[in-house]
Order: structure tokens, then C-alpha cells, then sequence
């Protein structure tokens, strides 16, 4: 219920440990901040710059690229960038890109005429470009225009791209001081300590210079 969370969101009550919800005690402090620390962390290993951050892998043009050929992305585009990864990666590779590069994906035919990409069903699935599987990272950068072009992805993540975690999620409230006692407010701090760095480059290229539309 909409009403119901917004209210709660705007009570004291949340920052405690379990709120009374349609007759059962239910933890909300901790699904809001795992997903704040989740959007963090997506947007980090997708630009980072390495310092204080992960090196995210749109800030990385250690692949190998081909450019788009025309004015505005076509199905030859999205067939040159599978072709151009080696066959031992292929099979196991996915397409990693922004909404736009996606949505501009679900207007192009093949040439028998078939949708290329696929969105995930309600019933389960997941996105499909290609035949490939489709990872939506909103914080690659590139608006598709010509003026600002974006780049798209395909290979082996799990070869490509490597995660560590120096200390697990922790969360410390803290009621002390002049201002939240005042404010019956309870102060809450979330840490997480991860990194992420690019680990080989040759299970994954690039699709550069990619806009949508001719301007």
C-alpha cells in the first residue's frame, strides 16, 4: 500500500528495528538500505574512477571496439559486435548496456524480419538481444544522440570484471547528541567496503560512437 509506506517512511518509527505491519512485525530499515547501497554500487562498478571508487567498466577502454558504421545503430551494428568476440567467449556472453541502447534495440528487425531484442516476461525469463542475454546498467553514460553518443557491451562478465568485499554491510545507529534527542530522531549509518577492477580484457568488446537516431 502506497499510503501506508510513504507513512511510515515519514515516522521515527522506521529507523527502529521492525514497524507493526498487517498483523506481522516486519524489518524495513534494512530493505531500504541494502537497496541505497545496491544503486550505489551498480553506479560504481559502471563509471567508478578508481579513487575512492571502484574502476567501473565504462571507465576502462581497454577492449576491443568496433565502431557503429552509420548515422543511427542497425542490426548489422549489433551482429559486427558478436562476431567481433572470439567463439570461445560467445556462448556464455551477454550485452551490457543503458535503457536507451536497449530500447532502441527493441524497434530494430532482423533480416527476416524478427524483433532482435526480447523483453523479460512477467512470468520469468529475462531480456534477450540476439539470442544473448541483456544486463541493463542505467548509469553507463551516452544519451544515444549524436551530440552524445553511448557504448555498449557484449561478453563474459564473470571473466571480464572482478568484485571484492573488504567488509560486509554494517549498520550503526546512534541517538546521541543535541539534535536528534530534540527531534526524537535516531541517526543511521550503512558501510560497506567493496572493489571492483577489470580483470581480463579479452573476453569482452565494445560498441562505440552509438547513437539512435540520424539528427
Amino acid at each position: 500500500d502506497g499510503a501506508l509506506v510513504g507513512e511510515l517512511l515519514s515516522t521515527a518509527e522506521l529507523a527502529g528495528h521492525t514497524v507493526q505491519w498487517q498483523g506481522r512485525r516486519r524489518y524495513l530499515l534494512a530493505p531500504l538500505v541494502g537497496e541505497s547501497i545496491m544503486l550505489a554500487k551498480q553506479e560504481a562498478f559502471a563509471t567508478g574512477n578508481g579513487s575512492g571508487k571502484p574502476v567501473g567498466i565504462d571507465y576502462s577502454p581497454t577492449f576491443g571496439s568496433v565502431a557503429q558504421l552509420g548515422s543511427a545503430l542497425a542490426y548489422r551494428d549489433i551482429t559486427r559486435l558478436v562476431f567481433s568476440l572470439p567463439q570461445q567467449y560467445r556462448g556464455r556472453a551477454v550485452f551490457v548496456a543503458n535503457n536507451g541502447f536497449f530500447q532502441a534495440c527493441s524497434e530494430i528487425l532482423s533480416t527476416t524480419g524478427q524483433p532482435i531484442f526480447t523483453e523479460a516476461q512477467s512470468g520469468g525469463g529475462s531480456p534477450r538481444l540476439y539470442g544473448y542475454g541483456a544486463i541493463e546498467l542505467p548509469d553507463i553514460g551516452g544519451t544515444g544522440d549524436a551530440s552524445d553518443p553511448t557504448t555498449a557491451y557484449f561478453g563474459v562478465l564473470i571473466k571480464t570484471y572482478g568484485v571484492g568485499t573488504r567488509k560486509d554491510l554494517e549498520i550503526i545507529p546512534n541517538t546521541q547528541g543535541d539534535t536528534p534527542f530534540k527531534k526524537n530522531q535516531v541517526w543511521i549509518k550503512a558501510i560497506t567496503r567493496c572493489d571492483g577492477q577489470v580483470l581480463f580484457t579479452g573476453a569482452m568488446k565494445m560498441l562505440t560512437d552509438v547513437s539512435f537516431a540520424a539528427t
